[in-house]
């Protein structure tokens, strides 16, 4: 399943809770109070879901000095990707090969 029908399936599921609740409590006025809140919520949750999971964590911003900073933006820029010279392990792997061809050895 997508995260966008999981999400979607969630905000329904806690919906139709609320609606469920609010029904029993109040009848038809606390179903539409309780449609209300459920809107007001699913709004909440859907476009401020990453600033209330910061602020769960109390995370804070960090400078350009910060080595996540750093690691991020090599990321983001690929130079965490570049590598000087390639590298080989020296086991020996067995590989299908044509007949006729040869493994080279590792040096």
């Amino acid at each position: 399943m997508k995260n966008a029908a999981k999400t979607a399936l969630l905000l329904a599921a806690m919906s139709a809770l609320l609606l469920l609740i609010g029904d029993a409590l109040g009848g038809t006025n606390g179903l539409v109070i309780a449609f209300g809140f459920a809107v007001l919520m699913n709004f909440g949750s859907y476009w401020f879901s990453d600033k209330i999971v910061l602020a769960m964590y109390r995370a804070k911003p960090v400078g350009a000095d910060h080595p996540v900073h750093r690691l991020v933006w090599a990321l983001r820029s690929g130079q965490a990707f570049r590598c000087r010279r390639s590298t080989s392990s020296r086991i020996r792997r067995r590989t299908p090969l044509r007949r006729g061809a040869t493994l080279a050895t590792p040096r």
